[in-house]
């Protein structure tokens, strides 16, 4: 059993419906994490469709993102 879902939907972040509303009917905790910066301006044609579902968001990390993700995991969601 996991405890949450750590997700990098890269471009599908701004374009697929269908993603969000999965992580939304799973019903687990979900982290949107991309390995580069990428602003969202309040108002963007382009925001993010999975980060209104999303317990956060960690932008421009790198590969240290997913360790960042895994970390608030296990201390927020102990199994």
């Amino acid at each position: 059993m996991a405890n949450g879902i750590i997700i990098n939907p890269g471009g599908l972040a701004y374009s697929s419906v269908a993603l969000r509303d999965c992580l939304a009917a799973s019903g687990a905790p979900a982290i949107e994490l991309h390995l580069s910066n990428t602003p969202d301006p309040e108002g963007s044609p382009h925001a993010s469709l999975i980060a209104p579902i999303a317990k956060g968001q960690i932008n421009g990390l790198g590969l240290r993102s997913y360790m960042l993700a895994i970390s608030f995991f296990a201390r927020e969601y102990p199994k």
